[in-house]
């Protein structure tokens, strides 16, 4: 917390606040170091208000209802509060420190928990037992450094979880080694549309917290299939979840996942959409110039193919004139709403060829 941050009392609109909102803090005062922890979580793709935010507590004087509280870091999503306290001694010449201001941070904290929200506080320049709640991050060094960086996400990480809670020491000149935290903390970065798909999301996986390796990845048809830039990873099914809770799931979904095994097929259910009629080496014709030009992202699209044989079709199949079939939509893609929509036959300078027409579009219900 930022030295001469005072608490605000909330009398004149105590009557439209409860107990744990958030609203834009009337204390800006903030120092080099917060500033230092904030960037680093927006880095890691946490969500962080560009305003400090408070949190609405109950008053420890009767004579007023609301007290507002200013964490250090707010990361609103999960409800916890990030507060940086540098412990040194009192003569330092590095300026304030919380180092015997303990009864006044945890009244605090006993005021964030009343409130719904977890505290986790980063002890700067402390040492061992020098902690307040049961998920701090004390560190002995003054700085925010590498190992206390680590830290501080695992705790974060832990708390959104629910994981058990534990004190995590930050020894001065070390790092922690692999056997001392988890060797894939899965961290998800900020969930986002993306502008080249129809109903797509793209965001980043951290894998390991101990490196700065970063796998792009995505979410296709409103969040129901996960895709690597490899390929298809599995059904997630968050579709059929609200978009607040889709960075948990895929926290817990990618634990202790290694990102070498992920992403398989073009598709859900293969590396085609069509699937060529048995015997049918024309079938292949149709099959192999649809894959240059479809991809899940697309909820329609179109390509072309030279096959003389095809005549007819209906909304599953391409046949001949005889009604055999030629080839076919997968399954798998029927029952995800997949149709042929049209076919068309031109001629052009080289000879005749068919236009083909994919949707996945539903069609509107009849009034």
């Amino acid at each position: 917390m930022s030295e001469d941050v005072e608490p605000q009392a909330l009398d004149d609109v105590a009557r439209v606040l409860q107990i744990g909102d958030v609203l834009p803090t009337r204390n800006d005062v903030t120092s080099g170091i917060e500033e230092t922890v904030r960037a680093h979580f927006v880095k890691m793709g946490y969500v962080v208000p560009e305003v400090k935010m408070a949190v609405v507590c109950r008053h420890p004087d009767p004579k007023h209802k609301y007290l507002s509280l200013t964490p250090d870091v707010a990361l609103v999503d999960h409800k916890i509060a990030v507060e940086v306290d540098p412990c040194g001694q009192r003569e330092s010449p590095s300026g304030f420190t919380h180092r015997g201001e303990e009864v006044k941070d945890q009244i605090r904290n006993d005021l964030f928990n009343e409130a719904g929200w977890t505290v986790i506080r980063l002890r700067l320049g402390a040492t061992k037992g020098m902690h307040l709640g049961k998920r701090d991050v004390v560190v002995e060094s003054n700085g925010f450094t590498a190992a206390a960086q680590i830290a501080l996400l695992e705790a974060v990480d832990d708390a959104i979880n629910k994981r058990r809670a534990k004190v995590r020491l930050v020894k001065k000149g070390k790092s922690p080694t692999p056997t001392q935290r988890q060797a894939h903390v899965a961290h998800i970065g900020s969930i986002k549309e993306c502008d080249y798909t129809d109903d797509g999301h793209v965001f980043s996986w951290y894998p390991s917290l101990e490196t700065k390796g970063r796998e792009p990845m995505r979410l296709a048809v409103d969040g129901r299939f996960l895709y690597t830039c490899q390929g298809f990873v599995a059904e997630v099914g968050l579709h059929e979840r609200p978009p607040d809770q889709w960075r948990e799931y895929l926290t817990d979904f990618l634990q202790d996942v290694d990102p070498v095994q992920l992403g398989t097929t073009k598709w859900p259910w293969g590396d085609t959409l069509f699937v060529p009629a048995l015997g049918r080496e024309d079938g292949t014709e149709i099959v192999e110039p649809s894959e240059r030009k479809t991809s899940i992202d697309k909820a329609a699209f179109a390509f072309t193919t030279n096959c003389d044989a095809l005549t007819r079709w209906d909304a599953e199949t391409l046949r001949d004139d005889a009604q055999a079939v030629i080839a076919r939509l997968h399954d798998d893609a029927i029952t995800l709403g997949y149709r042929i929509v049209e076919v068309d036959r031109f001629d052009g300078r080289h000879g005749p060829y068919q236009s083909i027409v994919v949707s996945r579009v539903p069609v509107p219900a009849e009034t």
